[in-house]
């Protein structure tokens, strides 16, 4: 059966433009135009669609205890070199041998912080292995192919206490550390002990505390 519509053209029209303006927000992999406090757009930010999709559900979880966030270009770096580093040399294992969250040069990320020159007070340390900053979700851990999609990481994170507790802002510590990066990666990592090439999807999520210059570098954040 076909209905026909009658009226004049302009009111015809009036579903047609509705649907117009609906057809964009159902993509399920497209994300918010923004998500901070501040309402800056994401597409302004030097970060790839599936970093940017990251961070808008951090974000905008409904228990982010953070009031706000800011991105930060230097953090945003740091975390996308280390989970290029993590997916093409497979080094994130968190055995004794290599422990969790420290590369093949023996440095944890407080280390990277302090080299960029990010509140040398705060970061700089004795223990090059030092941690306070990062989590990690690597499909080594969890499990390939579907780690690639940003629900999926943020899901991995979410089920652990610990890595909840820094997303979230569920400690003080993490609560005061609103300022942030977001990396992502794809990579194939060869093991020789199993005779088998792993796609590895790593995801680094960075927070740190206020910068020294917080107006430095952040005007373009998330």
């Amino acid at each position: 059966m076909v209905v026909r519509m009658r009226g004049p053209l302009w009111l015809r029209a009036i579903p047609l433009v509705v649907l117009a303006l609906l057809l964009p927000a159902c993509g399920t992999n497209r994300p918010p135009v923004a998500c901070s406090a501040s309402g800056q757009e994401l597409e302004q930010a030097e970060a790839s669609r599936l970093e940017q999709r990251l961070a808008c559900l951090i974000i905008n979880h409904p228990e982010q205890q953070r009031p706000e966030m800011h991105y930060h270009p230097a953090m945003g770096e740091i975390a996308r070199r280390r989970a290029l580093d993590m997916a093409e040399n497979g080094y994130y294992r968190g055995d004794e041998e290599i422990p969790a969250h420290v590369d093949g040069d023996g440095y944890g990320p407080d280390h990277y912080l302090c080299e960029a020159g990010y509140r040398p007070d705060v970061y700089c340390r004795d223990n090059p292995f030092e941690n306070t900053v990062e989590s990690i979700a690597t499909s080594y851990t969890f499990g390939a192919p579907r780690l690639r999609e940003a629900d999926v990481a943020a899901g991995a994170w979410y089920a652990s206490a610990d890595h909840r507790s820094h997303i979230l802002g569920e400690a003080a510590y993490f609560r005061d550390s609103a300022w942030y990066g977001i990396g992502h990666a794809e990579g194939k990592y060869y093991d020789a002990e199993q005779d088998f090439v792993f796609t590895q999807n790593m995801w680094v999520f960075i927070a740190a505390q206020q910068p020294d210059e917080p107006e430095a570098g952040t005007d373009h954040g998330l």
